[in-house]
């Protein structure tokens, strides 16, 4: 048994690519532990869920965040 999925008009998808873990902590010349603790205590933006496996920083929130 198959299923078929009918789409009308044109779906786009844009995804940015998040920035990693060890790129964030790059960017901040901080450790992964610092990097986390500072997130733990607010002082950083939390990394957002793209999906089951892929965790990273949204990079115009980053941005924003390191320009003020």
């Amino acid at each position: 048994m198959t299923s078929t999925l009918k789409l009308k008009g044109t779906v786009q998808v844009d995804f940015q690519p998040l920035i990693t873990i060890k790129q964030m902590s790059k960017k901040l010349d901080i450790s992964r532990s610092t990097l986390y603790r500072r997130v733990k205590a607010g002082l950083v933006i939390a990394p957002v869920k793209r999906n089951n496996r892929t965790i990273g920083w949204d990079p115009e929130l980053i941005q924003a965040y390191t320009t003020t």
